[in-house]
């Protein structure tokens, strides 16, 4: 039986655009009134909530820019498909994401490492 993690879905569609740090490809496969929204905590990465394709794939390439080295899985988030970002062997951030189609129609990122916890016990 396949699951999600084995399928082309849109989470997957974006993960591989993220990975690659390409704004295009980003852009295609988030719906054009897309929106992320993120809770960094002011610890972590400060990036403004935004709205539309180009704001919303703009704002992931700086959350990769504000983590250099850092790798993006497929997880589950919330009991929902989502991303999963390490760095140095820690979880530093999730992505929540939800899609409408084939396109992903929203992002919620949880940055804050206060938040993140549980996601590092081993």
């Amino acid at each position: 039986m396949k699951t999600w993690k084995s399928r082309r879905t849109p989470v997957a569609e974006l993960l591989y655009a993220w990975e690659r740090d390409e704004l295009s490809e980003l852009i295609e496969v988030l719906h054009p009134r897309a929106t992320l929204t993120v809770d960094g905590g002011g610890t972590m990465v400060d990036v403004p909530p935004a709205t539309g394709s180009l704001a919303v794939a703009s704002a992931l390439l700086a959350v990769r820019d504000e983590l250099p080295g850092s790798t993006l899985a497929l997880g589950e988030v919330n009991a929902t498909p989502g991303i999963v970002i390490r760095s140095h062997d820690r979880v530093v951030g999730i992505v929540a994401v939800s899609a409408q189609g084939p396109r992903v129609k929203s992002l919620w990122a949880v940055l804050n490492e206060a938040k993140l916890t549980h996601w590092n016990r081993n």
